[in-house]
């Protein structure tokens, strides 16, 4: 598929935000065969997961035994290593890690957003399912700024989909952001997306 996204912004776009983006092609067991790729597809794959993981690097995660599964899934499939926060802090890096750029944003200001194409007008425009999973976010579509107020364990500048003005305003595209909790549901069901983006909590 075409790119929306320029091959320099791309080798610099954020994984290590302020640490580490792992970027698993999957194909698990409960929703694809043994193999990530489509049978006799020519190498096409089946499932992309983002997991974007703040302030732990590559290094203090794959291989640590407290992180069985991540380290499995980043020595079974693929990583994406070669990339470098884009500025600082992180709301800009997360905006330019869909959408190519930050846009001359450079702050975590909660009201941002954004009037660029983006990832998902391309995955859409390709006719590719996509959702984004974030931890702690207490509903599905949730366009408040933090849940819960007082602690702010999910925060929107963790979630760049709800800072882009084309997704915002659309309650469709908001039902594809959905809490962390569903997502075991959705790979069960077999019905997970061809693009998932995964973001833990604040802590």
């Amino acid at each position: 598929m075409s790119s929306i996204v320029p091959r320099r912004a791309l080798t610099r776009v954020a994984a290590s935000i302020t640490g580490l983006a792992l970027v698993a092609a999957l194909a698990l067991a409960s929703v694809a065969a043994a193999s990530p790729r489509e049978e006799g597809g020519g190498g096409r794959l089946r499932h992309i997961f983002v997991i974007m993981l703040e302030n732990t690097s590559r290094t203090a995660l794959v291989g640590d035994p407290n992180a069985p599964f991540i380290t499995h899934l980043a020595t079974t499939y693929a990583q994406a290593t070669n990339y470098d926060g884009v500025t600082h802090p992180s709301e800009p890096n997360y905006v330019a890690a869909i959408s190519g750029s930050n846009w001359f944003v450079n702050d975590d200001d909660p009201a941002n957003t954004f009037d660029h194409t983006n990832l998902v007008d391309q995955l859409e425009a390709h006719h590719l399912s996509w959702a984004a999973y974030m931890d702690a976010m207490p509903e599905a579509g949730f366009t408040g700024t933090q849940w819960p107020s007082n602690a702010g364990l999910y925060v929107n500048k963790h979630n760049p989909f709800v800072l882009f003005t084309d997704i915002l305003s659309d309650p469709a595209r908001l039902a594809h952001i959905k809490p962390y909790t569903s997502l075991a549901g959705d790979l069960r069901s077999g019905h997970v997306a061809s693009f998932v983006w995964i973001t833990p909590d604040t802590c």
